[in-house]
């Protein structure tokens, strides 16, 4: 559906889980992908992202990365406090409360790796 209504090519690559989610997780997991997908189409003027899910010992890693025109990280930082909704910010901390972990890889011209 992404796809078709922003017109960027779109891959899923997902190992099997084995271990259930928990419910909870499963909708934070959704929001937060969902978000940073709008992300892509609004702002990184991409025409491929990557979705892919693996599972190592009892660690789930997603990763969503775009070829679009990535960004200074560091001026994202300096407008921390300015954020609203289901940012990039809010994923952060609500994935912190759970245990997990976010980390951001961009730079101007190289795309963007979440």
């Amino acid at each position: 559906q992404f796809s078709k209504e922003r017109k960027i090519e779109c891959h899923f690559d997902s190992c099997d889980h084995h271990k259930p989610i928990a419910d909870h997780v499963k909708i934070l997991l959704y929001r937060s992908i969902r978000e940073l997908l709008m992300n892509v189409a609004k702002h990184s003027k991409a025409r491929l992202v990557r979705i892919a899910s693996s599972r190592v010992n009892n660690v789930l890693q997603i990763t969503v990365e775009d070829d679009g025109t990535g960004f200074d990280i560091s001026k994202l930082e300096s407008k921390a406090g300015n954020s609203k909704g289901f940012g990039l910010f809010s994923i952060r901390e609500r994935l912190t409360h759970l245990g997990g972990q976010f980390d951001i890889q961009s730079s101007n011209g190289n795309g963007t790796k979440i």
